[in-house]
């Protein structure tokens, strides 16, 4: 018996976000069927998937990646009246303890795209704020007010991913409730809050986490031991370069490729 494939992950390069739409937006979950009433009831959850039940998902590294960018973009954010610009973040990282002027400095390189422990550190040296006391003029505490705000939306998709000792009930209540902020401030200020790729992409991300526990502990066996962190392409990734690197040949047929995955699995 084959069974169809439930999931599309794709990385962060953005020609794939149409292909992903056009595959995994095609219908609505039909409420009748057993996923159905599962799902259905919940407020907000996009409801819509390919054929088959194929939905579509994302690497969650690369929304952190995209996270800090975002913080350290020149252009700034829109929160509520208040534009948080990069100098802004720079100046609130210096209320810290044992933050220097070189170490905010190397936090907010926009050069470093691609180094996640660096953005994880980032937005956790960000959420350090809400709890500090400090003495500062009017204008600017109100600015780091908006900057807590801000990383405290986007620590919500963040955490769940990090903290080894959450459930999985505490992963996906975080991650609900960043889906619903990130919405509410999406839709208020446009990409003058975000980037329509980092909005439709970290959607999908808890989309199909949601999908996924409900297949497979409501539907199939509350026992199954499901981690969030195996969301994306990880796997096909390291499968993929073993594929390429185990030998010199760089051009192959379909046996000689489905060969070379199987030696890239034993490998894994």
């Amino acid at each position: 018996m084959t069974c169809p494939i439930w999931i599309l992950a794709t990385d962060g390069e953005s020609v794939f976000h149409n292909l992903r739409f056009r595959l995994c937006l095609v219908i609505r979950l039909d409420p009748e069927t057993p996923l159905g009433k599962v799902l259905c009831s919940l407020p907000g959850l996009n409801l819509m998937m390919g054929h088959y039940g194929l939905i579509g998902t994302c690497d969650p590294k690369h929304i952190v990646k995209w996270c800090a960018t975002l913080i350290r973009s020149p252009l700034g954010i829109q929160i509520g009246s208040v534009y948080v610009s990069r100098e802004d973040i720079f100046k609130a990282l210096l209320e810290l303890e044992n933050m220097t002027a070189e170490k905010a400095e190397l936090l907010l390189n926009p050069a470093d795209k691609q180094n996640v422990p660096k953005a994880v550190n980032l937005l956790q040296s960000l959420f350090d704020l809400s709890g500090l006391k400090m003495t500062i003029t009017p204008d600017v505490l109100g600015r780091i007010r908006q900057i807590v705000l801000l990383t405290k939306v986007l620590t919500f998709f963040l955490f769940p991913f990090i903290k080894v000792g959450w459930s999985l009930s505490q992963q996906i209540k975080s991650l609900s409730t960043y889906s619903h902020l990130l919405t509410a401030l999406y839709i208020k200020h446009k990409t003058s809050f975000i980037t329509s790729a980092l909005h439709t992409d970290s959607q999908a991300v808890i989309k199909n986490i949601i999908f996924t526990t409900a297949r497979l502990l409501q539907l199939n066996d509350p026992d199954i031991e499901y981690f969030i962190l195996l969301e994306g392409t990880d796997r096909l990734e390291e499968v993929f370069s073993h594929s390429r690197t185990h030998d010199h040949s760089r051009n192959f047929d379909i046996l000689q490729f489905g060969h070379k995955l199987s030696i890239g699995a034993e490998i894994n």
